[in-house]
């Protein structure tokens, strides 16, 4: 520790104990500078993911309402056309478990 070296350096020579008790003080402002940067990161950090996770929740719970009470099919009918589920039913791999982006 800072501390063991100091009582060494007065061991040695006397007169370099003020040079390190000095030289203390310093790394000791260093190390609470870097000990703020990591607190003001971490910080950073978690607000970051706090606002990764709401836009996350908020693509697969819109308004706070379940997506199919909020998302009609009427408009993508509309735009694609009324044979649009069987379409989609065509594209279908029941077979397949995962989840499937498709376009049409």
């Amino acid at each position: 520790s800072l501390e063991t070296l100091k009582a060494s350096l007065h061991a040695f020579d006397p007169t370099l104990e003020a040079a390190a008790k000095k030289s203390t003080s310093k790394v000791l402002y260093q190390l609470q500078r870097l000990a703020n940067k990591t607190a003001r990161e971490a910080l950073r950090r978690d607000e970051r993911a706090t606002l990764e996770a709401n836009f996350l929740i908020n693509l697969v719970y819109p308004q706070r309402h379940l997506q199919e009470r909020l998302y009609s099919i009427v408009p993508f009918l509309a735009k694609h056309g009324l044979d649009l589920p069987q379409r989609l039913m065509a594209m279908t791999q029941l077979t397949c478990p995962d989840h499937m982006v498709r376009t049409v």
